[in-house]
């Protein structure tokens, strides 16, 4: 089932950084850096890259990219973490 994400919003013009993590069974997906959704599945476990879009309504749907880059991970690596741990920024301290 298709659910909605506030990361993509109607109208146009709309810009969006679409972010891929894939390995053996597992794809990860974000917009802007956030993470939306994880989808596994065992019948597409190697493969190429495609891009596709659609319309979700009666209205017509224009995409183009931008800058496109595809990253393979190294070796062996294991697909990154699904969120970021934030790292603490140093506090300010008073001086005298």
């Amino acid at each position: 089932d298709w659910t909605g994400s506030s990361q993509v919003r109607a109208g146009s013009p709309q810009f969006f950084r679409v972010g891929v993590w894939a390995k053996n069974t597992e794809m990860r997906f974000f917009v802007d850096g956030i993470y939306q959704f994880t989808i596994r599945d065992t019948v597409f476990t190697r493969g190429g890259v495609g891009i596709f879009a659609r319309s979700a309504g009666q209205s017509s749907v224009s995409v183009a990219f931008k800058d496109l880059v595809v990253h393979e991970l190294e070796g062996g690596a294991p697909i990154p973490t699904l969120v970021p741990t934030k790292t603490q920024s140093p506090q300010p301290t008073a001086t005298k």
